[in-house]
Order: structure tokens, then sequence, then C-alpha cells
């Protein structure tokens, strides 16, 4: 049974925070990105990863930025395990597009002068993972609010310890993290926004991150 699942948000320290839980002791997690309940065949997906494989007692979970934007990821993990455990990393948006934009650069070979405003709306990938709050209503839908744990970027630069270890007490694991013990946040994106592309996408999600401080109760310093 995978007892936590990381369902995102892609270019938001999911990559840290997955290397972090792999290497604890007390938890299974063979490696990012299985995508295992974007598929009908959900169940024996679980199983053929999981089912004999790992201590007797570990914590297992993955983690798979996709889901949070999959209605049937969220679906198909409510009918496999109603109380798992989910574990969400939240950016500002306008930086998380950012990010996933010069991902693409290099990723989709695309010309090193392209305008991430030329391809921004058009691009789902881009602009609606940001889109929090429609996102977590959807989960919300299917999980209730104490079967979520919620890390803002921000932290993850500023308080790494502090960061990780909450995510550790979350999932009742015992063993902490210490600073000499973490590794460093992979985050130098290849080029700078402009104050012109800034300015707009933040227009563009301002709803979205008031939505998401009323819906979430909590800071985003953003």
């Amino acid at each position: 049974m995978i007892d936590f699942v990381g369902i995102g948000v892609a270019r938001s320290g999911t990559t840290w925070t997955a290397r972090h839980l792999m290497q604890h002791e007390e938890v299974f997690m063979p490696f990012k990105e299985a995508n295992i309940f974007q598929h009908e065949n959900y169940r024996a997906r679980a199983k053929n990863l999981f089912n004999g494989n790992g201590r007797m007692g570990d914590t297992a979970g993955e983690w798979s930025p996709a889901y949070f934007i999959k209605p049937r990821a969220a679906e198909n993990l409510k009918k496999y395990n109603p109380k798992v455990k989910l574990l969400v990393n939240l950016r500002n948006p306008v930086d998380r597009a950012w990010s996933w934009f010069t991902y693409c650069i290099t990723k989709e070979k695309l010309p090193s002068d392209t305008n991430i405003l030329d391809l921004f709306y058009t691009k789902k990938t881009l602009h609606l993972p940001g889109k929090y709050d429609e996102h977590l209503k959807m989960w919300f839908d299917h999980f209730p609010k104490e079967n979520f744990h919620f890390t803002v970027f921000d932290d993850m630069m500023n308080k790494p310890v502090m960061a990780i270890n909450k995510i550790c007490g979350f999932l009742n694991v015992k063993k902490k993290y210490k600073q000499e013990n973490l590794l460093k946040i992979a985050e130098k994106p290849s080029s700078k926004m402009t104050n012109q592309v800034r300015r707009e996408l933040k227009a563009y999600y301002k709803k979205h991150v008031e939505a998401t401080r009323r819906l979430l109760k909590i800071n985003l310093p953003w």
C-alpha cells in the first residue's frame, strides 16, 4: 500500500524534496515520476512497483508532479487509498512558469530568443499549473484538507531544514534531517525575466494567488 504521494507542483522544488525522501532510511520511494495513477491499471502498477520491495514497516510513497492538474489521478488515488497523505509544493506561479519556460528552452530545443509571452497563453504546461486554487478545489473534492501538507518554495530556499523536517513529521517518520545532510536546491534559470514579463504574468495570476490564500489560509509571500 502506498502511504503518501507527492502531487506537485512541477518546478517548485519537487525533485529536491523527492530526493530527500528517497534517501530517508524509513521511507521507500523507488524513483520520482512513476505516474502510476494516471493509468487505468494503477492497482497492478502499484503492486508491481511496491509489493515485496522496501523494508517491512517503511513508509511507502511516490511523487509525480503531473498529478496536480489531472482529475483522473485524483479519482484513481481516492479509489486506491482514501487515507493517503498528499504532499504539495507551492511556488510563486510567476517564477514557476518562468522556470518551466527556461526548462523547455533546453528540453524542447526552442530558439534561445523565444519570448515566453508568445507561448504562455497557448502552452498549457506554462500557464495551467499555476492556477493553484482551481486544481486544489478539484483535489479537495476527493480528499479532506487534513490529508494534505503544503510546503512553500520560499521556505525551502530560506529554511530548508525546517521545510523537510515538517514533511517528515507529517509522514510520521522519526529521523529528522540536519543542515549538513541536505542537498542544495538546483534552481539556476538560464536567463533573467524582464520586468514587462513579470508584470504581465503577475497580473494574470493575481486572482488565483488571492483565491489560493483564502482557500488554504496560509501565508503565501507573493
